[in-house]
């Protein structure tokens, strides 16, 4: 299931071949994201689990909506930018049922549950973030639209996920 690859192949598609991750250059809130998940790998690595599942269920669930929507809303060429989101072999649910079992059948002591469980809770609301401030960047329809040819919605959210991938990738790929 790895993406990095195709993390880079779809990066380098939108933001051109010469692409390198480089966090210097990601909007703020990516910025700190990008540095919080790192201070958790440091000083509580067990609560980078609810990152990994978060999002890989997105990859794996509403990463199949965006790459429809993208290909088409974007006029996008087959495959081209939404790479990560495509799977060779077995079934996306197949995947998505293998990959719970797996993170469930981790034991956890009640202190260490309950630290992951909270992180999972800040998950959520950091990814929405980066998502808000994407669609914030696309002020205008006329703007959303020339990126997206569906609405306002969609753009924040594509380009809410390229951004999300890019502060990713920084971390899988450097």
């Amino acid at each position: 299931m790895s993406r990095a690859e195709r993390m880079k192949r779809d990066l380098r598609y939108f933001l051109g071949a010469d692409w390198k991750p480089d966090i210097k250059s990601m909007p703020v809130s990516v910025r700190e994201y990008v540095a919080y998940i790192e201070e958790v790998s440091r000083e509580r690595p067990i609560c980078l689990l609810p990152y990994v599942y978060h999002n890989w269920m997105a990859i794996l669930a509403g990463g199949q909506i965006i790459r429809r929507l993208a290909t088409h809303g974007m006029s996008l060429p087959h495959g081209k930018g939404v790479s990560m989101f495509a799977f060779d072999g077995e079934t996306r649910a197949s995947l998505k049922r293998r990959f719970k079992d797996s993170v469930c059948s981790i034991k956890l002591d009640a202190e260490t549950r309950k630290q992951v469980l909270d992180e999972s809770t800040k998950v959520f609301v950091q990814n929405n973030s980066v998502i808000r401030m994407a669609r914030m960047r696309i002020s205008t329809l006329a703007q959303a639209k020339a990126i997206c040819k569906c609405g306002t919605m969609l753009a924040g959210v594509v380009a809410g996920t390229i951004i999300l991938i890019a502060g990713v990738a920084h971390i899988v790929i450097s």
